[in-house]
């Protein structure tokens, strides 16, 4: 699956299919919730007001639901 990494500030780390323009962004809808992935890995990652963001990214792993399980 592709598309951009958002952390929130809770934490929750999404995959989303795009990032709004405001700043810090926001996560554009459909989106999935990630587990597994380091935030070091995140392409091109910045972070304001407790939001952490990065680039484009490919992802792989188990989907259940609207959860991607990164392998």
């Amino acid at each position: 699956m592709r598309g951009y990494i958002l952390i929130t500030k809770d934490k929750t780390t999404r995959l989303c299919t795009g990032l709004a323009g405001s700043f810090p962004p926001q996560c554009g809808a459909p989106a999935l919730v990630v587990q597994g992935l380091a935030a070091e890995l995140i392409p091109h990652r910045e972070s304001a007001e407790g939001i952490v963001w990065g680039g484009e990214i490919t992802l792989q792993g188990t989907l259940v639901g609207e959860v991607l399980s990164v392998t």
